[in-house]
């Protein structure tokens, strides 16, 4: 979604009595990844989910981070991509050592350390909790620390989102040539997109109904009423 069409969409949902809808994430693919847009969604308090494009350029280390990797990450002494820790008030962003772990036991909760996993085979700081420490001011690039991490759950969650709305407006623009306005008014174009949609919706039900009771015709059908007997 470009800046012209977040404003139009906006548009509409204020003239269509939607004021009360908000916006709280948009997903974007790498050819929005642009310091304006990310300035642009940050003063319309929205969340940002775009994929890095690296020939923007290597990313520089801020804060206390003296080198990061090209996903923006801090690097530990063995060069290793540092453990995100925590995100403080102040819009810092707090990175650990990699091989060492916060864990849960009895309770509590602990450190657990793989020295093995560290290629140097030895900590940088064996009297730490969890150092060494660094931050990057999430602030002085919002580009390469969104609020939400590019390495969360939560992004690939909204990624996933994403790549299927991509893939369901394929289907609607090739697949059945929506894409070539074939309707003389927008009722007449709606009307189809629902019946695609539709269409779209069956076919999806159709595959699962086939991964439980196979391909036969006459276990499709029994499927569906036992399914209808037991309710949602």
């Amino acid at each position: 979604m470009e800046i012209s069409s977040h404003v139009s969409f906006r548009k509409s949902l204020s003239s269509n009595l939607l004021k009360w809808l908000r916006i709280e994430a948009v997903a974007l693919d790498a050819g929005h990844d642009a310091l304006g847009i990310y300035e642009y969604l940050a003063a319309k308090a929205i969340k940002p989910c775009i994929a890095l494009n690296h020939r923007t350029g290597l990313p520089s280390a801020t804060g206390t981070a003296e080198r990061v990797s090209k996903e923006g990450v801090p690097l530990c002494p063995a060069v290793l991509e540092m453990r995100r820790h925590s995100r403080s008030p102040n819009r810092r962003l707090y990175y650990n050592c990699p091989v060492k772990r916060p864990t849960h036991i009895k309770g509590k909760t602990v450190c657990n350390t793989e020295v093995e996993a560290c290629p140097l085979g030895v900590l940088c700081q064996p009297t730490t909790k969890m150092g060494p420490v660094v931050y990057v001011r999430s602030d002085k690039d919002p580009r390469l620390y969104p609020e939400i991490a590019r390495d969360s759950a939560r992004y690939r969650e909204i990624m996933k989102l994403r790549t299927g709305c991509e893939r369901s407006n394929a289907v609607k623009k090739v697949t059945h040539n929506l894409g070539q306005r074939p309707c003389r008014s927008a009722t007449h174009y709606l009307v189809r997109l629902y019946l695609v949609s539709i269409l779209e919706h069956a076919k999806a039900w159709l595959a699962e109904d086939r991964i439980k009771y196979g391909d036969d015709v006459a276990s499709l059908i029994a499927g569906e009423k036992i399914s209808e007997m037991s309710g949602p």
